[in-house]
């Protein structure tokens, strides 16, 4: 089961992680006199990490309670994700935050789309 920072925030609906390569940014400068081009290793910039589903409630107070608590676990800082197949993911940072502004109703109850971007920081 999925979680961040211990918490089942992602859990209510089916959901999908996918987890992107450390990102790397370098730099190639040429210089007069130079056959060539230097290569300069700038460093990591985290590894990306979406987040898509559904969030599922009985009323829609029950589901503006989670959006509201995704909202707040987005403030908190960096925590461990936990993804579906149980691998861990430290100093991970829940950067965007969007769900589709229709609501759908059912016999059930409430339903929302929304996507998370994360960041690893490494």
């Amino acid at each position: 089961m999925s979680s961040y920072a211990g918490v089942d925030l992602f859990g209510s609906g089916p959901n999908k992680m996918t987890v992107q390569p450390e990102a790397f940014v370098n730099k190639f400068s040429g210089y007069a006199g130079l056959n060539g081009l230097e290569a300069l290793l700038m460093g990591g910039r985290g590894r990306r990490i979406n987040i898509t589903g559904q969030l599922k409630a009985v009323t829609v107070a029950a589901l503006e309670t989670i959006i509201a608590n995704i909202e707040a676990y987005r403030r908190l800082g960096p925590a461990t994700l936990i993804d579906n197949d149980a691998v861990p993911w430290p100093y991970v940072v829940l950067d965007r935050f969007t769900i589709n502004d229709h609501k759908k109703y059912t016999s059930v109850g409430v339903f929302v789309q929304y996507q998370i971007e994360a960041v690893q920081l490494l």
